[in-house]
Formats: C-alpha cells, sequence, structure tokens
C-alpha cells in the first residue's frame, strides 16, 4: 500500500499543475510539490505550508478474481487545506483545489496505470480546528489495482 501512495503522490505532483492553470483567472493557484503533499499524518498545525494536500488511506478491502489472484481497494480521503490569505480567497482556492483534482481524476481514470480511481463524495470545510482563515476541502476516494 505504502508504494501505491508513494506512486499516487508523484501521479498528483506531475499531472496536477495542467488543471491548476485551467483555473486560477483571478486566485493563482499553486503547484503542489512533494514537499506540500503529506501522506497519512493530517497534523494542520504540524504542516502548515499556505497549501497543502494531505492523503489519507482509511480502509483497505481485498476481492478475489481467481484462486491465485485478487483485487484491492483503498479507501482514501483527500483534504486540501489552504491558509494565510483573506477568507473570500481561500475559499475560491480550496474550491478550485478541490475541482481541479476532480477534473484530473475524470480525465484519468486509471491514474496513469496505477489503479482505478472512484471519487465517492466532496465536503467543503469553513474553519479548520476553529480558525476561520483556514478552510479545506476533502475528496472522499476509491482506488482499485
Amino acid at each position: 500500500m505504502e508504494e501505491l501512495l508513494e506512486s499516487f503522490k508523484a501521479y498528483i505532483v506531475a499531472e496536477l499543475p495542467l488543471y491548476l492553470t485551467a483555473s486560477t483567472e483571478e486566485v493563482p493557484l499553486p503547484d503542489l510539490s512533494t514537499s506540500n503533499i503529506v501522506i497519512g499524518d493530517c497534523d494542520i498545525a504540524k504542516h502548515s505550508a499556505a497549501n497543502t494536500l494531505f492523503i489519507n488511506p482509511d480502509s483497505i478491502s481485498f476481492s478475489d478474481l481467481s484462486i491465485s489472484d485478487y483485487e484491492q481497494s483503498l479507501s482514501l480521503d483527500l483534504l486540501m487545506v489552504c491558509r494565510n490569505s483573506a477568507p473570500e480567497i481561500l475559499y475560491k482556492k480550496v474550491l478550485r483545489y478541490g475541482k481541479a483534482l476532480k477534473d484530473l481524476f475524470i480525465a484519468d481514470l486509471n491514474l496513469a496505470g496505477i489503479g482505478t480511481i472512484d471519487i465517492k463524495s466532496g465536503d467543503y470545510f469553513d474553519g479548520m480546528e476553529g480558525n476561520s482563515s483556514i478552510k479545506a476541502f476533502m475528496l472522499s476516494c476509491e482506488i482499485v489495482w
């Protein structure tokens, strides 16, 4: 599972910039780098960059395909957290990062061969940890490989 998550992170770093430029006319969205995409450590206070994507694995399940092969499904949440701007800008940023991620996944459901992604839901959070100057958007997904 660790290899899958690291490949998924590298995929987002490589492919997301195209989708960010498409939605950043009046509110620029900086590209995400490996340093501001965090896997499995959703500590918002510790990771305090202006724009951070948290990849939080949840549960894994297995399905038999044959006697010697099986399919794995990983449920995970992608939490995009933005801070250090005016609240009306943060609102636009988190929604646009969420849309860019959704558009990326819809355009390439196979994630360049990593696995098949299915987006389950999206949620907006106004004021993370009781702080109105930290906003977030979460995509709940499942990757099958």
